[in-house]
């Protein structure tokens, strides 16, 4: 009990720790095995809770502010690898919105609590960020996954880290009912348009 209770507090403390400083990133960086990032809304808590059985994907780190971070970042751990999984840009930014997420994955997308919260601030943290992930290489290998084909490519997420995955559920759609934001889809035209191209499964090699 008393475990859990350090372990619980420790969390919340990074979960209000914002802004975090480079130190403390590449500290939170290595404290899991695997970094599992999103630009949020994407799925990433369904997939970190079911690949925490097999590796050290959850940390308080990661809960404060690591699992939305805007850019990779070298770490000196052997074998260290990540998975960037993001999704349509539009679901994303309507499932933040259903959950009442919208402030809080804006301050960890800029690693601020100084960023105006509109919708067009999180449509631009979201695409900086996936620029960032699918264009940075650093000293570990990157998987990009889109999480509309997460289950169709459960294998080659197995083979990139090792494990069997035929168990991994199917990820359940939730509805994104509410506006089609065609104010935001007009804004973001290119982008959108972008990321509808960018491939389901994209392996970014580590830099020797």
């Amino acid at each position: 009990m008393a475990v859990n209770l350090k372990h619980n507090i420790f969390k919340t403390y990074w979960k209000l720790k914002l802004p975090y400083s480079d130190k403390e990133i590449r500290r939170g960086v290595n404290d899991v095995d695997l970094w599992l990032c999103s630009p949020g809304g994407a799925g990433s808590n369904m997939f970190k809770n079911y690949l925490h059985q097999f590796m050290r994907v959850k940390s308080p780190y990661m809960a404060g502010l690591l699992t939305h971070h805007s850019e990779p970042v070298q770490c000196s751990k052997e074998n260290f690898k990540a998975i960037f999984i993001h999704r349509h840009p539009i679901k994303a930014l309507n499932s933040m919105k259903r959950r009442g997420l919208v402030r809080t994955n804006i301050r960890k997308l800029n690693n601020s609590r100084r960023m105006p919260v509109t919708d067009r601030v999180l449509m631009e943290s979201i695409f900086r960020q996936f620029t960032n992930w699918t264009t940075k290489s650093v000293n570990y290998p990157i998987l990009c996954v889109k999480y509309e084909g997460l289950f169709e490519n459960r294998n080659l997420i197995g083979k990139f880290l090792k494990l069997d995955l035929d168990d991994f559920p199917d990820p359940k759609f939730t509805s994104t009912k509410g506006s089609h934001n065609s104010d935001l889809y007009e804004s973001f035209e290119k982008e959108i348009a972008s990321w509808e191209n960018f491939p389901d499964v994209l392996l970014i090699e580590s830099k020797a």
